[in-house]
This record gives C-alpha cells, structure tokens and sequence, in this order.
C-alpha cells in the first residue's frame, strides 16, 4: 500500500493541499466545500472508478481505497465527499444494462453531475428489509413515496439511488430506482446537525407520489436487496481506508506535539511511558491499513468471496481508528480537547464510521454468519451425532 500512497500523493498532490489547508475551516464553519469539490472533479475524482471510456478515472479499488486514506488523514469530511459519490455510483456500475447508465455516468464525468444512496429510513438501518418506501402501480403508472433518513449530500445531488419496496397485487419486492432530485414531488428536510464530518450535508429526503418507470429501475423488480448488499459490501473497505486516515492524522499531529512539548525538563517524545502508547497506537493502525490492502486486492482479483472480509475490515479498521484517535487526544493532554486542533478533529469525525456502512454490531453478525456457513459447508453434521472431538 506505501507504494500506491506514494502515487496518490504525486498524482492528486495539489489536491492534498487544498484538502490540508481548507479542513479546519469547513469544520468550523460546516458550510459545504465548493472549491474542494471543484477540484476533485478537475481531478476527475469524482468519477474515480467510472469507466476511461466515458470519461472516468477507471481507479482500481485499491487505488481508490489509499485516495481516501490520504484526504481523510487531513478531513475526514472531506474524504467523505468522495465516498459517498462512489457508493452512489456503484450500484450503476454493478448493472451495465441499466437503460440510463451512459447517460448518468456521462453526466457525472462531462458537468460534474453528484449522486446520492438513500437506503436508510427512520425505522429501518441496517434492517433494510423493513423499509416502508414504496412504489406501487396505479393507473398504469409507477408512483413512489416514503422518506429516506440521513442522507449524506441529501440537497446536492443532482440524483438519488432509492432502495423501495416494490409493491404488486399480493407481492412485495425490494428494488432500486435512479431518481432524479429535480421530479416534482422530490422534497429535502433541513439538514442535520452533526457531530463531525462537517460541511457535507446529511438531511432527509421525502418523496411524495413521484412519478418513476422502467427505465429508472437499476436491475430487476426483486434485485433491490441484493444490489445495496453487494454495494456495502465493495464499499465497506473505503469505510475502512477513511478510518485508518483519521487515525494517522491524528497520531501526526500527537507526535508533532510531544516532539515541541516538554515534562520536566524533557521532550515528552522521548518518555518511555508515552513511546510505549505511540507503539502501541502505530501498530495497530498498521495491522487495520493491512486489512484494508488485502480486502482492497480481494475485491481488485474479481474474488467472490469477500463479504466477511469487508465486514471484518470495516469492524476493525473503525474499532482501531476510535481507539487510536482517543490515545491521540490523551497524549496531547488538555491542548487535544481545544477545538479546532486535527486530533480533535478526527475524534469527532472518526465515531460515525462505526456506524454507517452497517453498524459494527451488524459487522460481527455478518463475519460470524458467513464463517457459519463455511464451517458447515466443510463438515456437514448428522442428525443427533455427537461432534467429533480434535485429538
């Protein structure tokens, strides 16, 4: 991963710097980033994965994944602004017969058009099966209604992917529509305020009677479901790779201080107690930014069988970068709980990354699930037999 770091900072380097120096502004201030996101999408960023031939980037996963570590170790929101494109696209990108996909895609590299991935409603998170969304069919028209919570770049995008159930006489589907956020009856709720990740606005979005068809449907009428999960699950490591960013800000700026810093008479840098936390903190992050490399290559090699990877890198990756960012503010002592400062900074914009994505609760349970199935996939077990014993 060094080596692909490496690229990312001498490709995107004026980026960096933008990125570095406007941070501390846009979390102060939580007004939405014009200028950064002008340059990512003079950068192309904005279509990191979309494909050369229409004028996208055509990144590797792996290539995307150290992108966003290198702009969240400045911000994670950000980082965060890149993100949340890529999810919004990829669900497009997994279904090449989407009817509108050129033509989406071609909006996106061409006038720089952003896109949404509303999944999450107020009763249902990461249980997406109770989704109250829906599109029913009446007077031979498709009609959708429902609100969507939380939603990051809700009031921006110029598109949403909307997870629905699909309703037909005496079925119910899950399915996914590209709707359009201008289409009458398409309203956005005030933005949240938020605990970090400032200035990319999250709100809800109501949808009220909207007028969808065939063409905006991104697959089948029952693909809804397995669509959102394949596109959590490629881009759970992005989650990852945001994590393992906040988290090396933060021991930056820790061990720039201790260096200045004195305690009696000595350069806090070099007091074995604090030596020993900063050990402790660089490894890990190096373990959690393995992880994210391996996924990263999993999912580059075309490998299918990744899910408890992703959610295992994803689990840790977060849990570390939590855990690291916290040591980060003790070993600045009371100058780390001033606002402002990157530590502070990436503490508060570090916590939502064990959230969203799939909470890290839902993480355990997909790891545990998947390493369930393969154990009794490899031996299976007979009825009412007692479990061989390891000799």
């Amino acid at each position: 991963m060094d080596g692909t770091r490496a690229w990312v900072r001498d490709r995107f380097g004026e980026v960096l710097e933008l990125v570095a120096r406007r941070a501390p502004e846009v979390d102060r201030t939580a007004e939405f980033p014009e200028d950064v996101l002008r340059a990512y999408q003079e950068a192309g960023l904005m279509a990191a994965q979309v494909p050369p031939d229409l004028g996208g980037l055509g990144l590797t996963h792996l290539q995307f994944a150290a992108v966003v570590e290198e702009v969240a170790r400045h911000s994670g929101a950000l980082s965060l602004l890149l993100i949340v494109q890529a999810v919004g696209l990829l669900p497009i990108l997994l279904r090449p017969e989407f009817p509108r996909r050129d033509e989406v895609l071609t909006r996106v590299t061409r006038s720089g058009a952003l896109v949404g991935f509303a999944l999450t409603e107020p009763p249902s998170g990461s249980d997406a099966y109770n989704m109250r969304t829906e599109v029913v069919q009446r007077d031979g028209a498709h009609r959708l209604t429902g609100v969507k919570y939380l939603i990051t770049n809700a009031g921006r995008a110029h598109a949403y992917v909307v997870f629905t159930n699909f309703r037909e006489p005496g079925l119910k589907h899950v399915a996914a529509y590209l709707v359009d956020a201008d289409r009458e009856g398409v309203r956005v709720g005030p933005a949240n305020r938020l605990l970090g990740m400032r200035g990319i606005p999250t709100a809800s979005i109501h949808f009220d009677d909207v007028a969808v068809d065939e063409a905006d449907r991104i697959g089948g009428k029952n693909e809804g479901y397995v669509l959102a999960m394949d596109t959590l699950n490629i881009s759970r490591p992005w989650i990852g790779a945001q994590a393992v960013g906040l988290a090396r800000g933060a021991l930056d700026t820790a061990m720039q201080f201790a260096c200045q810093r004195k305690v009696m008479g000595e350069p806090l840098i070099d007091k074995q107690a604090f030596r020993f936390t900063l050990a402790e903190v660089a490894a890990r992050i190096e373990a959690a930014s393995a992880l994210v490399e391996r996924t990263s290559r999993m999912i580059d090699a075309g490998r299918e069988d990744y899910t408890a990877q992703s959610a295992m890198c994803k689990l840790v990756a977060t849990d570390t970068a939590m855990w690291a960012c916290e040591r980060a503010l003790q070993m600045l002592g009371g100058p780390g709980c001033i606002a402002g400062n990157r530590a502070e900074r990436a503490f508060r914009d570090v916590k939502i990354t064990q959230i969203y994505e799939g909470t890290n609760e839902v993480q355990k349970i997909l790891v545990a699930r998947e390493l369930v199935q393969a154990a009794r996939a490899r031996r299976p077990a007979a009825a009412g037999t007692a479990p061989e014993l390891l000799t």
